[in-house]
């Protein structure tokens, strides 16, 4: 998916489901949240 293609078809989800996630998957969002610049490369450290 393209980036445009992704900005077009995003919505917001406001129920989510209680089953678990893989521990793999959780760990490559949080480094990519870590990752992330911040507003004014402003860091909370």
């Amino acid at each position: 998916m393209e980036l445009f293609d992704a900005i077009q078809k995003r919505y917001s989800v406001r129920s989510y489901k209680l089953d678990a996630i893989e521990e793999s998957k959780r760990n490559k969002v949080l480094e990519a949240a870590r990752l992330a610049p911040t507003a004014a490369n402003s860091h909370f450290n």
